[in-house]
């Protein structure tokens, strides 16, 4: 796109590469007027090698391998709806919230072996990151709140 005299809120389109699978992501990014620096607001990219997610997208089914098992992801009114799409017990793992800056802004631990809903009416509007950690390996899905 153009870049040059500076942008703001502008996006970017990313084609990862690991071994021989693509995957689609994008960058929203605040470009300098000088150009000789840029911030990088959000991102997101699908983690199912071959799916295109579309610019601004941030609640898509995604696949979670370190878990074993597949999770989808769903933000509805003010909750994260998280759901296992297998047999497999999610029950006692433990989840956070962090804001861009790192901060731990919510936590807890599932409770259902197959679900868990996360209300998230209370955050101020922003990027968020959820965590999910299994064995102290963490599962990340970025969602943003408006």
């Amino acid at each position: 796109g153009f870049w040059f005299g500076g942008q703001t809120d502008n996006y970017l389109g990313l084609r990862l590469r690991k071994g021989s699978q693509n995957f689609t992501g994008w960058l929203r990014l605040d470009v300098a007027p000088d150009n000789q620096s840029c911030t990088i607001k959000d991102y997101a990219f699908y983690k199912i090698p071959g799916q295109c997610i579309a610019t601004g997208q941030t609640s898509v089914p995604v696949s979670v391998e370190d878990l074993d098992t597949q999770l989808q992801i769903l933000q509805r009114q003010g909750i994260l709806h998280i759901e296992a799409t297998a047999n497999t017990n999610l029950s006692g793992l433990r989840w956070q919230v962090t804001d861009q800056l790192g901060r731990v802004v919510q936590w807890g631990q599932f409770e259902a072996a197959m679900t868990c809903d996360i209300n998230i009416t209370q955050l101020p509007d922003g990027m968020y990151i959820l965590a999910i950690l299994q064995q102290g390996q963490p599962f990340t899905h970025a969602f943003l709140v408006q």
